[in-house]
C-alpha cells in the first residue's frame, strides 16, 4: 500500500529574513528553512537527535508550505528500524547548524523513503549564507564551510575480545505459559482477541513472529502488564496504542505489580518502537528504576537491571549528562560485586552489560568516555573481575584493560 509523503517546509526567522536580509547581507533571503517530513500520521525532523511530533502541531509553528513528495511503501516498522541505525549520524551531539541540519537528514530520509526530489536551494542556504560578508565571520562558529553533505553510514562492528558488551541481541522474558494463558482470558474483551493472543504466544514458543491488533481490557494490572510483555516480543508491538505504553501504565508502590511492568518494559525496550519511545520518557523512567532499586528483594533488582541493560542500548551522552544513569549503574555495579549469590552475580553483570554498551557508544565525545572510563577504573577492581564467569563483567574488564594499557607500554620506547 502507497503512503503519501509531505515535506512541511517552515520559515524559523517568522518573515524577518525576507524583510532584512538584503539590507543586513547585501543578499536576499526568502526563509531560514526548517523542514520535516510527514507521513502515517507524523512528522519526523532532526535537532535534538532525530524527532517525532503530530504533523503541524511541531514547536516550528505553521509551515510555509506543504509540498507532496510521492508516496512510499515503507511501513512504521521499516522506518523505527531506520531510525535506530541512524541514531548515531544523527545523533543531537552531531548536529551542525550549516553542514549537518534538519534539512540534510529530511533530504537523507526522503532517499530512503525512495523519494528524490528534495529542494537544492534549501540544501544549499548555508553556503549561500557563508558567502556573505557577515555569513564568514560567523563561519567558524558553526563549523566552518562545507561542500558535500555528511556521509550517513553506520560502521559498529562488535569487537569480539568484548562483544558482550553491545548487546547486539538483548533477551526478552514472559511469566509461566499456565499463567500467561490466565491472563490472556482475563485480559481479552472478545474471543477473536483471545485467539490473536494465544497465537502470539505459540509464536513466541516457537521463536516465531507474528503481527497482529488486539483489544485489552484493563480491569487486572498484572494480567495486562504480562500480556504486553509477550505482545512486545513481536512485531505486534506496532499496534499497542498510546494509553498501553510503559509510561502511561506506571505501576503503584504495590509490590505484585513490579515484577510484570520490569518485564513488560525490558521487552519493550528491545524492540525499536520501544527505544524511540525510551528516549523520549527517559526523564520518567531512570528516577523510576533508581526509586525500585532500592528494595531489597533481589527478583525485583533483577527485573529492573534488566531493563536497565536493554535501556543502555540506546542512551546518549546528553541522556547520560541529564540523568546521571552511568553513575547509578556503576554503584550497583561496585555493590554488587562485594555480595556473593547466583542473584548478585546476574544484577552484577548486568550493571556491567550496561556500563560496557554506554562506554562504548559515548566513545565520539572522548572528554565523557574517558572522565567515566576513569570512575570505572577507581570504583570497580575490573583487575580483578577479568576471571568471572559472567559474560558482561569479564568483558568490561577486557574492555578497561584494553583501552588504558597503552600507557604502560609507552614507557618501553
Amino acid at each position: 500500500m502507497p503512503y503519501t509523503v509531505t515535506l512541511h517546509i517552515y520559515d524559523l526567522s517568522q518573515g524577518i529574513a525576507a524583510q532584512l536580509s538584503k539590507q543586513l547581507l547585501n543578499k536576499e533571503f526568502k526563509a531560514v528553512y526548517h523542514t520535516g517530513v510527514s507521513l502515517h500520521n507524523t512528522e519526523y525532523f532532526f535537532g535534538q537527535g532525530i524527532q517525532t511530533g503530530v504533523p503541524l502541531q511541531t514547536p516550528f509553528g505553521k509551515p510555509i508550505e506543504q509540498r507532496v513528495m510521492g508516496t512510499t511503501s515503507k511501513t512504521v516498522k521499516d522506518i523505527y528500524d531506520w531510525i535506530f541505525s541512524q541514531s548515531t549520524d544523527f545523533s543531537e551531539s552531531s548536529y551542525n547548524a550549516m553542514t549537518h541540519n534538519c534539512n540534510h537528514f529530511s533530504s537523507v530520509f526522503l532517499t530512503f523513503l525512495g523519494i528524490q526530489g528534495f529542494p537544492q536551494e534549501i540544501l544549499e542556504q548555508p553556503e549561500e549564507f557563508l558567502s556573505t560578508s557577515l555569513g564568514s565571520m560567523f563561519g567558524n562558529m558553526f563549523g566552518g564551510k562545507s561542500n558535500s553533505q555528511p556521509t550517513i553510514t553506520n560502521t559498529e562492528t562488535p569487537n569480539k575480545e568484548y562483544a558482550s558488551l553491545y548487546i547486539t541481541d538483548p533477551k526478552v522474558f514472559i511469566c509461566d505459559d499456565e499463567d500467561l494463558i490466565n491472563y490472556i482470558q482475563v485480559v481479552s474483551e472478545n474471543d477473536e482477541t483471545k485467539k490473536s493472543l494465544n497465537t502470539i504466544l505459540a509464536a513466541y514458543n516457537e521463536s516465531q513472529n507474528y503481527k497482529t491488533t488486539f483489544l485489552l481490557g484493563q480491569q487486572n494490572k498484572i494480567a495486562l502488564y504480562e500480556v504486553l510483555a509477550l505482545i512486545s516480543t513481536t512485531s505486534s508491538i506496532e499496534n499497542i496504542p498510546e494509553d498501553l505504553t510503559p509510561s502511561n501504565l506506571i505501576p503503584s508502590n504495590e509490590t505484585t505489580l513490579i515484577i510484570p511492568f520490569f518485564r513488560y518494559l525490558n521487552n519493550y525496550f528491545c524492540n525499536t518502537k520501544g527505544m524511540i519511545d525510551g528516549r523520549k520518557n527517559i526523564q520518567l523512567f531512570v528516577p523510576l528504576m533508581k526509586e525500585i532499586i532500592v528494595n531489597q528483594d533481589k527478583n525485583i533488582k533483577v527485573a529492573v537491571l534488566r531493563s536497565a541493560f536493554a535501556m543502555s542500548r540506546f542512551f546518549t551522552p546528553s541522556m547520560q549528562k541529564n540523568t546521571q544513569f552511568f553513575e547509578f549503574l556503576l554503584k550497583e555495579a561496585v555493590a554488587y560485586s562485594q555480595q556473593q549469590g547466583k542473584e548478585s552475580q546476574i544484577c552484577l553483570n548486568l550493571c556491567c552489560g550496561a556500563i560496557g554498551r554506554m562506554l562504548i557508544s559515548f566513545s565520539s565525545d572522548a572528554v565523557l568516555a574517558n572522565e567515566l572510563k576513569l570512575k570505572v577504573s577507581n570504583q570497580l577492581k575490573t583487575e580483578d573481575l577479568k576471571d568471572s564467569k559472567a559474560p558482561c563483567v569479564r568483558d568490561l574488564s577486557k574492555y578497561i584493560s584494553l583501552k588504558t594499557g597503552k600507557k604502560d607500554d609507552e614507557e618501553f620506547f
